[in-house]
C-alpha cells in the first residue's frame, strides 16, 4: 500500500464501510514529519487520538502531502491518546545512556532493530532517521475510544488483502 492510498481508504471507503447510519468520522491528516526536525518541530497532533504512518522518505522532497506521497507504507499504528508518545516509543531513545550524548545513528535503538525479516534498507533508514511520519487525528460523532483502532485495523486489512502481507514493520494485526 502506498501512502497516497491511505487517505482514500480512510476517508472514502471506511466511512462507506461504517455506513450512513454509523458515526460520522473526521480524519485530519498532518503534514509530513521528518526526524531531522526533532529538535525544532514536535510530532504533529502529538496529544490526539488517531493513527500514524511510517513510510519511506519520498525523494527528492520529503515534505509531500500524504495524498501525493507514492512511497510504501512501512507501519500503521494507533493511539487512543497521545500519538506523539506512541511514535517515540517505537523510535527509542536518541541519547546514549553510557555517554549522555546523541547516538550515531540517532535511532539505532528503535523497536525494530533486531526483528528478523525487516529488510536491511528499512532497518538502516530507520536507524539513520531517513523516513517520514504522518499522523491522522480521528474524531467521531459517537463517544467511543475505539474508532482510531478500527481505522488502523481497516487499513491493515486493506493492505493484507492487496499485498497478502502486512506492512513491513507491522508484526501483527
Amino acid at each position: 500500500m502506498k501512502v497516497c492510498e491511505v487517505k482514500k481508504f480512510c476517508c472514502d471507503e471506511f466511512q462507506r464501510f461504517v455506513g450512513a447510519d454509523g458515526p460520522q468520522l473526521t480524519l485530519s491528516f498532518s503534514e509530513a514529519w521528518h526526524p531531522a526536525q526533532r529538535f525544532e518541530v514536535r510530532i504533529p497532533q502529538e496529544n490526539d487520538a488517531g493513527i500514524y504512518i511510517f513510510s519511506e522518505c519520498p525523494k527528492p522532497d520529503w515534505k509531500l502531502a500524504a495524498d501525493e506521497n507514492a512511497s510504501e507504507v512501512w507501519y500503521v499504528g494507533t493511539s487512543g491518546s497521545g500519538m506523539g508518545g506512541r511514535v517515540w516509543t517505537h523510535l527509542g531513545p536518541i541519547i546514549d545512556p553510557a555517554t549522555g550524548k546523541q547516538q550515531d545513528p540517532p535511532f539505532r535503538r528503535n523497536r525494530w532493530v533486531n526483528v528478523p525479516g525487516v529488510p536491511i534498507r528499512v532497518g538502516e533508514a530507520l536507524a539513520a532517521g531517513d523516513f517520514v511520519i504522518y499522523t491522522v487525528k480521528v474524531e467521531s460523532s459517537e463517544a467511543s475510544p475505539w474508532w482510531p483502532a478500527a481505522v488502523e485495523k481497516y487499513l491493515l486489512l486493506r493492505h493484507f488483502l492487496a499485498d497478502r502481507r502486512l506492512p513491513i514493520l507491522n508484526l501483527s494485526f
